[in-house]
């Protein structure tokens, strides 16, 4: 899956939304993270901490 084209097109399309990860094990949340970071990092986007 193409997550840097996820990411921005989601930006584009949905700019207030929220990504969610689930259906994984808790063991695997961690990685998922790291890849969404990633492609977020590579699109130039930054998460919207304010909701933390």
């Amino acid at each position: 899956m193409d997550l840097v084209n996820l990411v921005t097109r989601f930006q584009v399309s949905c700019p207030d939304g929220y990504a969610i990860i689930e259906h994984l094990s808790n063991e695997q949340i961690p990685k998922a993270k790291s890849a969404l970071d990633a492609a977020m990092l590579q699109a130039g986007l930054e998460w919207d901490e304010s909701f933390n």
